[in-house]
């Protein structure tokens, strides 16, 4: 478990943003939750407890300074600065799942090899370029340049057939995709409680392997929140359960979130930076919990074509468009077009 001091600049940012009254914060099921009330809590958490932290002596909320620097955590919309060239960018995101080829096991997030090389031969005659979400981050930090048309190739979960099948169209098409995947089920062909079988997830090697090619980039999509929505009144993806506390369910995501952040960061070397919410479940505390704890990037299930400014803002909450088996790829190219 996590240790208390580690949770203490987590919980102060969270109060001062909380404090500030911007807006609601929206609890698992539909209620609403004031800023009063959770800043309160926060606020009770940390007035029980003594803690040492970045060379602070804490007691209660009071902090006596021990001769080191201490770096405060702050609200993203306060610290990040736009450059002057602000023109928005159409950036739409396309979504995919699992890839089959029994046409009869298909839906609304599972296709065929046939139906991903004909979107993606689609997109690239349409004069859309695919780019990973380290080239938007480059190009609103100043850093770098978009093409003409960027898009993005997202695909949840990390099935095998990401690895088997639309890896070497991409491959093939030079074209590049990123692949938010679960933690527990790196590898795995079985569930970790029921032990059944479960669609097979690619290895480490194999995602080091697609990594190392430059057409496939890794991140997060949680080590163990994203539970099936038969469970909902457990957890609805990453949201505060109904009788959980704010003090503990901090706790829980922050050690969700980076438990697998490491792991990502240990088995591929890769820098994760993006967070893709499970079943496009979030509010405006995972949000800010995922700013402070260094993501740059947050993909939600809201359908749409975002509008990337230089603005940092601009990459949280981004919007996507799903492309189910029955969406013609015409039909997919006008929606990313709009």
């Amino acid at each position: 478990m996590i240790q208390e001091r580690k949770l203490i600049p987590i919980l102060l940012a969270v109060l001062l943003f909380l404090s500030t009254g911007f807006f609601p914060i929206e609890a698992s099921y539909g209620e609403t939750k004031s800023n009063a009330a959770i800043a309160g809590a926060v606020s009770s958490f940390l007035m029980n407890t003594t803690s040492n932290i970045g060379g602070l002596q804490m007691t209660g909320i009071n902090m006596i300074p021990t001769g080191e620097k201490i770096n405060w955590l702050t609200k993203h919309n306060v610290e990040l600065q736009s450059p002057s060239n602000n023109n928005p960018v159409k950036v739409p995101i396309v979504t995919y799942h699992h890839i089959v080829t029994n046409v009869g096991l298909t839906n609304n997030i599972i296709i065929t090899p046939e139906k991903f090389r004909s979107d993606m031969e689609a997109i690239k005659k349409a004069g859309f370029t695919t780019i990973l979400f380290k080239d938007l981050v480059n190009y609103v930090e100043g850093k770098g340049q978009l093409p003409q048309k960027p898009v993005l190739i997202t695909f949840d979960d990390g099935y095998y057939s990401n690895y088997e099948y639309a890896y070497p169209i991409l491959k093939e098409l030079d074209m590049k995709a990123t692949i938010s995947i679960i933690g527990w089920a790196v590898g795995e062909t079985k569930h970790k409680v029921t032990g059944r079988e479960i669609i097979p997830r690619f290895t480490w090697e194999e995602a080091k392997e697609m990594i190392d090619s430059g057409h496939i980039d890794i991140q997060n999509h949680t080590y163990d929140m994203h539970n099936p929505r038969d469970q909902y009144p457990y957890r609805r993806g990453v949201l505060q359960k109904e009788e959980e506390s704010l003090e503990d369910y901090i706790e829980a995501f922050r050690e969700d979130v980076m438990e697998f952040h490491h792991a990502i960061e240990e088995n591929l070397g890769n820098d994760v930076f993006v967070f893709v919410y499970p079943h496009g479940e979030y509010n405006d505390l995972t949000e800010e919990l995922l700013v402070q704890l260094g993501y740059r990037v947050t993909l939600t299930g809201e359908h749409g074509v975002n509008l990337i400014t230089r603005d940092k803002n601009s990459l949280f909450k981004l919007k996507r468009i799903n492309a189910g088996y029955k969406l013609p790829s015409e039909e997919l190219v006008r929606r990313i077009s709009r």
